[in-house]
């Protein structure tokens, strides 16, 4: 998906296409869903939202009832941390005093979805784009505070009361 596509995808029509798939997805098959849905909507919009319904599907797994709200890429969702581990890492940072969080190559934000429910101010940064803007969405559909930025980690100061988070 590109960044224009999940842009789409956010507006006030992707959102009522989303919720369209949802409601349609095992009721009419993917081929005629698509083939309705594209009549009123444009093709890339249609894919992106039938390939987000599937990915939230696929993300339950990792990450319970959230996946439902969140935004995923394939490559991003098998990357990303599970839920369970995240929140375990992001309570432990909290126990150390720290009042906020630079996580550098934050991918999708699962780890900032953790550390923001943990009482942590957080920044996301991720040199693509489009995971970043995942990653802003994701805290947002979450009702979560927090940054993003599309910067590449090497130039990102980190002030000295932050902690720079890094999940290889």
């Amino acid at each position: 998906m590109d960044l224009a596509t999940f842009e789409m995808l956010l507006s006030p029509a992707g959102q009522l296409l989303l919720d369209e798939v949802a409601d349609r997805a095992g009721k009419e098959s993917d081929l005629a869903l698509g083939t309705r849905l594209r009549k009123t909507y444009a093709s890339g919009l249609v894919a992106a939202a039938v390939t987000q319904n599937h990915l939230r599907g696929k993300a339950v797994a990792k990450f319970g009832d959230d996946a439902a709200l969140m935004y995923f890429t394939h490559d991003a969702l098998e990357q990303s941390t599970r839920q369970r581990v995240a929140a375990h890492r992001a309570h432990r940072i909290a126990e150390t005093g720290a009042g906020g969080v630079v996580d550098l190559g934050c991918g999708i934000g699962g780890d900032l979805v953790a550390l923001a429910r943990a009482g942590l101010h957080v920044r996301g940064v991720e040199l693509d784009p489009v995971r970043a803007a995942i990653a802003a969405a994701n805290l947002r559909a979450l009702g979560l505070a927090g940054e993003v930025v599309t910067a590449d980690v090497r130039s990102v100061e980190i002030g000295a009361d932050k902690v720079a988070f890094v999940d290889p």
